[in-house]
């Protein structure tokens, strides 16, 4: 049975073959290790056939897009829009933006208005002095009838 530590040297040398990194001395280092242990070499039937696979699957896949593409470009078919560049704005963004500025300028009006309303303004007369404001005219709190409230 392989330890952890020879396993994982094993497939870091099937990755650097596959890749065809692999140097003259890794190689020499794998051959030992898959003469060694059969279990290697199980390993390595599996890695070896499933990198083999999946190149062939997106060899088979790359031929079909690009028979496609070119079926496309030959027949004059309209192609799908460009993506826009990830640092070109989006309208949504934008549009987002000015939204939350409004939206923003309606409630600071709505304060405002509840502040103008609460301390009213009143115009004074000609003598400088405000005119009367409608808390003048009521009555003190303890001068309403109790089935008001």
């Amino acid at each position: 049975m392989l330890s952890s530590k020879t396993r994982d040297e094993l497939l870091t040398l099937l990755d650097a073959l596959v890749n065809e990194t692999i140097t003259a001395e890794e190689h020499r280092r794998l051959e030992s290790l898959l003469l060694a242990e059969a279990e290697a070499r199980e390993l390595f039937r599996q890695y070896v056939g499933l990198h083999c696979q999946l190149r062939q699957l997106a060899q088979s896949w790359a031929e079909e897009k690009l028979a496609r593409l070119t079926e496309a470009i030959e027949s004059g078919a309209h192609l799908p829009p460009p993506v826009p560049a990830p640092d070109s704005p989006r309208p949504g963004l934008i549009y987002g933006v000015i939204l939350s500025l409004l939206v923003g300028f309606a409630a600071g009006v709505l304060w405002f208005r509840h502040l103008t309303a609460d301390n009213p303004v009143l115009p004074s007369d000609k003598s400088g002095q405000p005119t009367t404001t409608v808390s003048q005219h009521l009555p003190p709190p303890d001068c309403l009838p109790h089935d008001a409230l």
